[in-house]
């Protein structure tokens, strides 16, 4: 280096410095910013004191040591740079440009040392509130030091919840993006700001709207630091942060999906090393931990632990985040823990539980959040008899998280039905009336909280009616279930698409089987039923809210019919927008794909309930789309009745809906077997039995067959026979012309039991099943029944056959081309796919069901547990776009009469779903067949075969007729007795298949 005193060598020196400096912003090459930092180190000890250069020189080593900290984690750069900046400002010369800038410096600096030490920003605020007050700034500087005010205001308000804090914060940062703050040009520094408050706010008042502005100001940033930009991955780990706390407030699956993409690739962009990443792998643990709760995804559960605990290693104690991480850590690990049992998991999170407290002081505003995760890990350590660990403690610390919370805080119902939840346990062991009376006083509390989500409201009202009627309050019961009950509507909004709706709806689960019980031990069987439609199918009826029969509308508001067919139609095809489209493009494009369907959904969601208000205000029109009252529901049981079968914690009960005016409903208590956790023992043993029954050992294979049949003898038993007895259905009529029918409509667990087949299927046992005495349908809800009666049921009757025997990547199905031309020679004019020498493809099948009257397909299917709206036909271009459950529900076919799926578990459904009735089979239903056929479970290839045979063969009078649709529950009846004739101690053959419909 030349010496410092010949002309312009220190000018040249810092020209380097700053040229490395530049590189370094431009490329992210860290080898230019190692040259500029000892470059300005050698100039800063060259230069004597009293140059009129050192501040300039001070400045410029600070700006490249505390770059060097921001990549490389090198909090000694970040000590190295303050000392520097000191130094820079406490000279007694006049102030100039350079000693303004180290000003703004500085109280970058100490922030970034306040993350790392959680030392006090005192010193940092009171110097950049002592600079605006200064008149040498210019404008760029003010601004630049009133987002640095900001940013300290913000991590001080994290630190001590000082609310005043939190606003002064959110005025300098509204002020750096409206234009007030001229001359500073970083414009996604200031957005950045603005969503961090913004988050910040939402976080302490829950107030939807700002959380919403905060995600678009995230995304604007990001749009603003285009081309690539060094802070660019800050941007987008804070997005992350905020679709996480979007998508759980609104439960928007798409917003899931969006945050772990973002998050990934938000980490790809950053080195090994970078002190960036342990903030990257923090909120994608989060991320992965809300989608797999949606999904059952245990491969992204285990993710999620992974991310989290490597965020944690990499966050030194003293770091005002470590806190915040070890909750990551809890989070990842208790929803592992849930959904395994696997101890250690439960074990590694008391240990983190411990750690985090230990680790807040008892003023920090963590410390409620920190306590709450604390009671949650100690009641399941309680539950899985941890010594040391129990329901008392669990229960000190719910108390106090709530002391710990404000009154007004958006997280108190949170932390008051944690405490609910514990001491309902407590009572549950002991008996303790006050632990009752309280977990009853918190629930119902949370429950009528206006500021609170519906979700939430929903949760405590349902756990308050349960609990009351345990203990017998039924009129409290009821009226809890009527809260929550009301609430509902405002889960199932369209403000998401259908897909997330679905998934929002877990929250409701068992609600439909409490409200049933609790409206029957009130001695009200009638609401019974029309609590039951108003609590299942939500999706389902909001689908059909856009295809309803409008004959009445067009007789008392023909005015307003043009509108309600566009809206209705819009509003449809918004409802089934897929996500997926956004895949592929950059990030900018998808988070204004995405604002753009957000708010396209608030507009139509205002426009229809506008648009329905206007229709009920008309004479003879006040019910319009409303659910129906028992008067009308009634009518659907014309035909025969419809039998809700719903079973709780200690009693099950039949709810028969018939066609008597004066006894709409009647009520039978089942035996005394018949309770929920024997339901649900039986269905875990038909589980178990199926997938053993596709087990290579043959002893494996007869003891499933044997399991299954077990498993119908005890619903014949306990559900089945004695609802029939009652009906007067007490002997066999297979020998009668005419059959009678009913339809099921079982109620959750329920959902999952053969009620179709149950009977004891031994030798000598004629007439003492099902199939034996009755013809029977299913049907997710009465409203979806008078959906399907609605439609016209005669004239043509074209038919279309798909046959996939040979799916890519999937087992051959060598029965399939024999089933097709059995259905050929039985139907002669029917349409085959695929054609000599094409493929059968997802547009070709929608276009062919489109054009048909009668489908029948043969081909796999797969039930997707996970994400039941995945659940697909397999088709030969399945792997590329598979015909999934919502590219089926999106249809409104008009003229749809017949689907026969001769296919795998087109019925089968996700557990936490299953009122919802989010399957295949219903998904064809819901596209406007009448008629339905469907499997519950595998099916052996040749068993299909046989049973389309002689279903089509009863259909078409044995091939001398067209087929005639009305026919099927009949046609399918007698093809499944005829299996079960054939081979009845091979249930898997002829219990599987199900009639849908009319």
């Amino acid at each position: 280096m030349a010496p410092v005193d010949e002309p312009g060598s220190v000018l040249e020196q810092f020209g380097a410095v700053q040229m490395f400096t530049e590189l370094f912003t431009q490329t992210a090459d860290v080898t230019c910013l190692a040259e500029a930092v000892e470059t300005a180190r050698a100039i800063v000890r060259a230069v004597p004191g009293g140059h009129e250069q050192r501040e300039s020189m001070l400045l410029g080593l600070s700006t490249t040591l505390r770059l060097g900290y921001q990549w490389l984690g090198e909090i000694s750069d970040l000590t190295e740079a303050e000392t520097a900046l000191r130094d820079a400002c406490a000279t007694d010369s006049p102030a100039t440009a350079q000693r303004n800038a180290a000003l703004v410096e500085l109280c970058f600096v100490q922030r970034l040392l306040y993350t790392e030490t959680g030392d006090p920003l005192n010193e940092a605020i009171d110097l950049a509130r002592h600079g605006l007050g200064a008149t040498t700034l210019n404008r760029g500087e003010q601004a630049r030091l009133r987002l640095e005010l900001g940013h300290a205001l913000l991590a001080d308000y994290e630190r001590r919840g000082d609310i005043a804090q939190l606003r002064e914060a959110l005025d300098f940062a509204q002020n750096s993006v409206s234009g007030k703050s001229d001359g500073y040009s970083d414009r996604a520094a200031g957005l950045c700001l603005y969503a961090e408050a913004l988050g910040a706010q939402f976080r302490r008042t829950g107030d939807l709207p700002t959380l919403r502005q905060a995600v678009d100001a995230a995304r604007d940033a990001i749009a603003a630091s285009d081309p690539p930009h060094l802070y660019r991955a800050t941007h987008e780990i804070l997005l992350v942060d905020l679709l996480c706390l979007l998508a759980e407030r609104i439960g928007d699956k798409a917003l899931a999906h969006e945050a772990v993409r973002l998050g990934g690739e938000a980490l790809k962009s950053l080195r090994p090393g970078d002190p960036k990443r342990a903030s990257g792998l923090s909120s994608l643990s989060r991320a992965y931990v809300y989608l797999a709760g949606l999904t059952d995804d245990r491969e992204m559960m285990l993710k999620a632990a992974r991310s989290a605990q490597e965020s944690l290693e990499a966050t030194p104690y003293k770091h005002t985040r470590y806190v915040a991480r070890l909750t990551d850590l809890i989070g990842a690990l208790m929803s592992i823990y849930r959904r395994s049992d696997r101890r250690e998991f439960l074990d590694r999170a008391v240990h983190a539980a411990r750690n985090a407290v230990a680790s807040t002081p008892t003023d920090h505003p963590e410390r409620a959040r920190v306590l709450s995760n604390l009671c949650i890990v100690w009641e399941a350590a309680a539950k899985a008899g941890i010594a040391g660990l129990d329901l008392r403690s669990a229960a000190k610390f719910a108390r106090n998280a709530l002391v710990s919370t404000p009154p007004d805080h958006p997280d108190r119902a949170a932390l008051m039905v944690n405490l609910a939840d514990v001491l309902t346990l407590q009572d549950a062991q002991t008996g303790d009336s006050r632990s009752l009376t309280a977990a009853l006083s918190a629930y119902s509390d949370v429950a009528r909280m206006e500021s609170v989500s519906p979700t939430a409201r929903v949760v405590a009202a349902q756990r308050a009616a349960s609990l009351n009627l345990r203990n017998g309050r039924r009129h409290q019961a009821m009226a809890m279930i009527e809260t929550a009950v009301g609430l509902v509507p405002h889960i199932a909004l369209r403000d998401v698409d259908r897909a997330s709706r679905e998934h929002r709806l877990r929250v409701v689960h068992g609600l439909a089987a409490t409200a049933a019980a609790t409206a029957i031990a009130a001695g009200d069987p009638t609401r019974a039923i029309e609590l039951l439609e108003q609590t299942r199918g939500l999706v389902l009826a909001g689908t059909l809210e856009t295809r309803s029969d409008i004959t009445e509308l067009r007789a008392l508001a023909p005015d307003l019919v043009e509108a309600f067919n566009e809206l209705r139609r819009t509003v449809n095809l918004l409802d089934h927008e897929s996500t997926e489209i956004a895949d592929s493009l950059p990030s900018a494009e998808r988070g204004t794909r995405q604002r753009g369907l957000a708010h396209r959904r608030a507009e139509l969601n205002s426009e229809w309930e506008q648009l329905l208000d206007s229709i009920r205000s008309r004479n003879g029109l006040e019910y319009f789309l409303q659910p129906q009252p028992i008067g009308e529901l009634r009518a659907q049981a014309a035909n025969g009745p419809v039998i809700y079968i719903t079973v709780h914690e200690e009693r099950g009960y039949a709810l028969i809906l018939g066609n008597d005016p004066n006894q709409p409903v009647r009520l039978l208590e089942l035996p005394a077997g018949a309770t929920a956790p024997a339901v649900d023992e039986q269905v875990s043993k038909l589980r178990e039995a199926r997938a053993d029954a596709a087990d290579r050992l043959v002893r494996r294979r007869k003891m499933a067959q044997r399991l299954i049949l077990e498993v119908l003898d005890w619903t014949w038993h306990a559900i089945a026979e004695p609802v029939l007895r009652d009906l007067g259905h007490a002997t066999d009529v297979s020998e009668m012309n005419s059959w009678p029918r009913v339809w099921w409509c079982p109620v959750g667990l329920a959902g999952f039991l053969p009620l179709h087949a149950a009977g004891c299927h031994c030798p000598g046992g004629r007439g003492d099943a099902v199939m034996d005495r009755v013809i029977s349908s299913y049907t997710p809800t009465v409203r979806a029944l008078a959906h399907l009666r609605e439609r016209d049921s005669e004239g043509a009757c074209s038919t279309v056959v798909v046959a996939v025997p040979d799916a890519p990547e999937c087992p051959p199905l060598n029965a399939a081309d024999r089933e097709v031309r059995a259905v050929r020679d039985l139907v002669p004019g029917a349409t085959v796919l695929p054609g000599k020498g094409t493929q059968t493809s997802c547009e070709s099948v929608i276009n062919a069901l489109q054009s048909h009257h009668l489908a029948h397909l043969a081909c796999h299917a797969v039930a997707d547990w996970t994400d039941p709206s995945s659940s697909r036909l397999v088709l030969h271009d399945h792997l590329v776009k598979p015909l999934k459950l919502h590219d089926l529900t999106r249809l409104d076919l008009q003229f749809a009469q017949l689907a026969y799926l001769s296919a795998c578990s087109t019925t089968e459904n996700n557990p936490m779903q299953v009122d919802e009735a989010t399957q295949l089979t219903a998904a064809f239903q819901l596209a406007g067949y009448r008629h339905v056929i469907g499997t519950l479970w595998p099916i052996a290839d040749d068993a299909a075969e046989e049973i389309a045979r002689a279903f089509y063969r009863e259909l078409t009078s044995e091939g001398t007729t067209q087929p005639t649709p009305d026919r099927a529950p009949e046609a399918i009846h007698r093809a499944i007795r005829l299996q079960r004739e054939q081979s009845p101690h091979l249930p898997t053959r002829w219990a599987a298949h199900v009639h849908y419909g009319v």
